[in-house]
């Protein structure tokens, strides 16, 4: 895969976040404490979206919690750790409702295309 060309700190919610990435390396060797998928209608149309959140290690109380709206190509080969997120804008294609590729450049857990992202903070 090639290198991420989108920064986090570019996604809507990052300020919510950047803190707990600052202190962490989240999105380098992260282990996956939600991975949900969640099935909705919009204009009538069939939309999947994903999940996932994030922790340095499976006892912290804050998580990092990616939403990724219009998911689709979904290939995953492990659901517990990610080595290393990547952000890939793809808008440039011009596929209907597709605006990134998210992968994992180090591992290769996970692979998809979504239309949005969004950042937010949870504790647990």
């Amino acid at each position: 895969m090639t290198k991420p060309d989108i920064e986090l700190s570019n996604l809507p919610g990052f300020n919510t976040v950047e803190d707990i990435l600052k202190r962490n390396s989240f999105v380098d060797g992260t282990m996956v404490r939600e991975l949900t998928f969640r099935n909705r209608t919009q204009e009538g149309l069939f939309r999947c979206d994903l999940i996932l959140c994030f922790v340095h290690d499976y006892d912290d109380a804050e998580v990092v919690r990616f939403e990724f709206e219009e998911i689709h190509g979904l290939e995953s080969r492990e659901a517990h750790q990610v080595s290393g997120l990547a952000i890939k804008d793809v808008s440039s294609r011009g596929w209907d409702r597709t605006r990134y590729e998210i992968y994992d450049y180090e591992g290769d857990a996970i692979h998809f295309y979504c239309g949005a992202i969004r950042l937010s903070r949870t504790t647990e």
